[in-house]
């Protein structure tokens, strides 16, 4: 139950704040580690349970860590940890992760765009 009131508090969070895209996804892919541990978990190999279980559990840590990073600016979750007596280490690497973790999304779509331009890229 309490799994369950998490994810539903978590899934009203993420409409309220950011496109209701996110939501579905989230909550399609519960759904579908739900559905599959529903079918057996005798005859599931266990690579398939792995996933499974990684799902369930880790769905809502990623839900509540993306919400986070996308209604907070990096200043102010520096200075919250500050406030709360972090080590300055600890700091410094939250703010380099913070600081180039859209930077890999930009340059992901650029080497694709340019692998497509020189042919060896030829799929969508």
């Amino acid at each position: 139950m309490l799994e369950y009131t998490l994810l539903a508090s978590l899934l009203l969070l993420q409409s309220s704040y950011g496109p209701g895209q996110k939501v579905l996804v989230c909550l399609l892919s519960y759904h579908a580690s739900l559905s599959y541990a529903g079918v057996g978990s005798m005859s599931m190999p266990d690579g398939h349970a792995i996933v499974e279980v990684g799902t369930r559990r880790l769905l809502p840590s990623f839900m509540a860590g993306g919400l986070l990073l996308s209604t907070t600016t990096s200043y102010d979750l520096g200075h919250g940890h500050r406030k709360w007596h972090q080590p300055e280490s600890l700091l410094l690497t939250l703010a380099g992760c913070l600081r180039y973790l859209p930077m890999i999304g930009q340059t992901r779509r650029q080497l694709h765009r340019n692998l497509r331009l020189r042919g060896w890229i030829t799929s969508p």
